[in-house]
């Protein structure tokens, strides 16, 4: 069941359910798998020219820990067939997801630094994210 005010986001794919929860685990999970820190993944997300395939099925697979632990990678990846939008569709839900984690009521002390002096990133909001996919046939 889906529990917002522990920053849960439905995803409906293919007619099956899934949730999306971004806790400390899946965090460190996806700060693992992709050899990154989260401010500079947070950076990712919000600057389109940087935003990779395999990042975006990173934060998918990454959110589906808490309630699918048992969900690979290409699992995940293999979702983003699968869901409305594609990849652009997935950004979306993975921004809403992203947002919840560190604004959700009950996230107490998980928000990210705003920048500060020059360092860190200017918001938490990944609202822009959806943006971050570009559309079109490609070349």
């Amino acid at each position: 069941m889906t529990n917002p005010h522990k920053g849960d986001v439905s995803l409906d794919v293919a007619g099956k359910a899934y949730t999306l929860r971004y806790s400390h685990s899946a965090l460190v999970k996806l700060e693992t798998q992709l050899g990154k820190g989260l401010m500079k993944v947070m950076q990712e997300m919000s600057s389109p020219e940087e935003m990779r395939i395999g990042t975006v099925a990173a934060l998918l697979w990454a959110g589906l820990q808490k309630h699918h632990p048992s969900m690979t990678l290409d699992e995940a990846t293999d979702l983003l067939d699968d869901i409305d939008g594609g990849a652009r569709g997935a950004v979306e839900v993975l921004g809403e997801a992203f947002e919840r984690a560190f604004n959700a009521p009950g996230t107490k002390g998980t928000h990210p630094p705003q920048k500060a002096n020059g360092t860190g990133i200017a918001s938490s909001s990944t609202s822009s994210a959806s943006a971050t996919i570009p559309s079109g046939s490609g070349t």
